[in-house]
């Protein structure tokens, strides 16, 4: 039997859905006098602490919540509002180890994180329950530091923040990081220096001041605050969703939504033009896009780098709320913010709390992980299923 769940109806369930998880940072909050910003859009939200049926939260149009009180707990006096699609903008005098706290009619939650001084940090599509908060991505903006140490053969560095006690962030380089000397030529690791100023794009592990590096800037200065940011972005395909123009990569630690607009522009190294349907699951996908501050929750790719692997076995993470459960043939499809992914279940796949295919509920959020289906190259087969119920399930 087949159940399936129309994407207007599932906004609703959406809100619904309850997830805990939280991290953990060292360091203390400084003021430092210098402006740092922290942006973030917000996608669901239990309807009440008792666990009763969202209501007119399920009108909501792009799964946006508005109306969440948002403030920094070591700040009082900078706070925000969710507007009407879910989005914030906090910025004030605050920096190192700090505590996000998000208010509902319902309960109140609390994210730890480690904010650089004067930098910006872009939560995308952070999901609200009475036990905790689960955010997508974390995206590392206009970080202006001083290297302390460099090892280029490890491909790790150290870089302190602005201002006296300053958190000292660990940097990871990859082959797709990109290094800018001065005077705007190319650079490599060789033309990094200890003492040397530098700013730093790119993605942020929240439980661990871990930074990976997608550009570096020799002689960072200290940062505007351009409502337009540009921003590289990499990571394995997971999600492609072509009639919506969204496609999801994962980096390991983030799930980063790209947007796909009519003037992208996606190739293959080799410069061969690319359309949306020719990316598959398991492609590298590397480029550059434009995140706005105002609406934080997916780059706008303006270039994209596919490179082809095959790599079987390798596992793809997955999740989204049930908007089809297929018991015969066991593919399950998956909506989350515009894009759908198809899951198949097989013989092999654990699934918990201990369920069956027929035990599964349309709204149920779920996530998991498992390699490129053997039957279909646009399908997962899940090895692990993890189960959370909607409310009213």
């Amino acid at each position: 039997m087949t159940h399936t769940l129309r994407p207007r109806a599932l906004f609703g369930l959406m809100l619904a859905a309850c997830l805990a998880s939280c991290g953990s940072a060292d360091g203390g909050p400084a003021g430092t006098g210098i402006t740092s910003t922290v942006v973030g859009n917000v996608v669901a939200v239990e309807s009440s602490a008792s666990g009763g049926a969202a209501s007119s939260a399920a009108d909501l149009a792009a799964g946006g919540v508005g109306g969440v009180a948002v403030s920094v707990e070591e700040a009082p006096s900078v706070v925000a509002g969710t507007d009407q699609d879910g989005n914030f903008q906090l910025a004030g005098d605050f920096s190192g180890a700090v505590h996000l706290r998000f208010r509902t009619d319902a309960f109140t939650v609390e994210q730890p994180l480690v904010v650089p001084a004067g930098s910006i940090v872009a939560l995308a599509d952070i999901e609200l329950s009475a036990g905790g908060v689960d955010v997508q991505a974390t995206h590392e903006l206009d970080f202006v530091a001083t290297l302390t140490h460099i090892d280029c053969d490890s491909g790790a560095i150290e870089a302190r923040g602005l201002g006296s006690g300053a958190v000292v962030f660990d940097i990871l380089l990859v082959a797709e990081t990109e290094i800018t000397k001065s005077d705007g030529q190319a650079g490599s690791c060789s033309d990094l220096a200890v003492g040397s100023r530098v700013a730093i794009d790119g993605s942020l592990d929240t439980s661990e001041t871990t930074i990976t590096a997608l550009k570096i800037t020799l002689g960072g200065s200290p940062p505007g605050r351009d409502p337009v940011q540009s921003l590289p972005f990499l990571g394995t395909a997971v999600s492609i969703d072509c009639p919506s123009g969204t496609v999801v990569i994962d980096d390991s630690v983030n799930r980063t939504r790209l947007a796909l607009l009519p003037s992208t522009v996606i190739r293959r190294p080799n410069g061969r033009q690319l359309q949306c349907t020719d990316i598959l699951l398991g492609d590298q996908v590397v480029g550059i896009g434009v995140l706005r501050l105002r609406s934080p929750g997916a780059i706008e790719a303006k270039t994209m780098v596919v490179t082809h692997l095959s790599r079987p076995g390798i596992e793809l993470r997955f999740v989204g709320f049930l908007s089809s459960i297929d018991c015969t043939t066991g593919v399950l499809q998956l909506f989350y913010q515009h894009a759908v992914t198809e899951v198949r279940l097989t013989p092999e796949t654990v699934i918990h709390p201990p369920l069956g295919c027929a035990d599964l509920r349309l709204g149920d959020r779920v996530n998991g992980a498992g390699p490129i289906s053997a039957q279909s190259p646009s399908q997962i087969d899940a090895a692990r299923l993890n189960v959370r119920r909607s409310q009213g399930n």
